[in-house]
């Protein structure tokens, strides 16, 4: 009886009035929270399963982002730090969120865990099952060099920047890593306090290939 009683009210119907509840052909279905229904499986005069699901209901004011963090950016990730979003669906806009996440389980394959990311989507603009990319300020990146994308070229298929060696410029091969639009992390090969050519590239690497061709003046 106490089983009985607490699905009636499970179903929002008192057991005292379940007599006349049981005459009326009319039940409500209450949504347990505010959100909007993504799905319906409900079809008008056909019977109900009792395993069957009927509607299935989101709150998509705030939508949550996996991403796959790889093995090596660990240390440097935590809950709490915030994330930068972009979709291909709208580009040139950021969406900001929150790690909420971070998962206990490493895929062998491809050596990555889960991370979600909680973001605020009141205008409804992020759908589920988009394709996102994800940026995450990482403590790391407060003590990393930075410089303008333009600054960085491509010789002989690796990154390189130019040097200012105090009678021209010398190239030096550098490791690199996206971190804004525009901007890129010089992992390794540059040190602080060294002056980089950040405009003129073209005309510097120009002198270079021509210079490994035995024609420089």
């Amino acid at each position: 009886m106490e089983a009985a009683t607490s699905k009636l009210r499970l179903f929002h119907v008192s057991p005292a009035n379940a007599g006349e509840r049981a005459k009326d052909p009319i039940y409500p279905l209450v949504a347990p929270f505010f959100g909007t229904i993504i799905e319906q499986k409900a079809v008008r005069g056909e019977l109900a399963q009792l395993d069957q699901s009927l509607f299935t209901l989101a709150d998509l004011r705030t939508v949550w982002v996996e991403a796959d963090v790889f093995e090596k950016d660990l240390s440097a990730i935590a809950i709490g730090m915030p994330a930068r979003i972009t979709v291909a669906a709208y580009p040139g806009k950021k969406f900001e969120g929150t790690v909420q996440y971070l998962g206990d389980i490493m895929d062998i394959t491809t050596r990555t865990i889960k991370a979600r990311i909680a973001v605020d989507n009141p205008e409804r603009k992020l759908k589920a099952g988009m394709f996102a990319t994800v940026m995450l300020n990482t403590r790391s990146a407060t003590e990393a060099l930075i410089v303008p994308e333009q600054a960085v070229s491509i010789i002989q298929g690796q990154s390189a920047v130019f040097i200012e060696d105090g009678q021209g410029f010398d190239v030096r091969i550098v490791e690199t890593e996206a971190v804004d639009e525009g901007k890129v992390r010089i992992k390794m090969g540059l040190s602080a306090g060294e002056r980089i050519a950040v405009s003129g590239i073209y005309e510097l690497k120009a002198r270079l290939l021509k210079s490994q061709i035995g024609g420089d003046d």
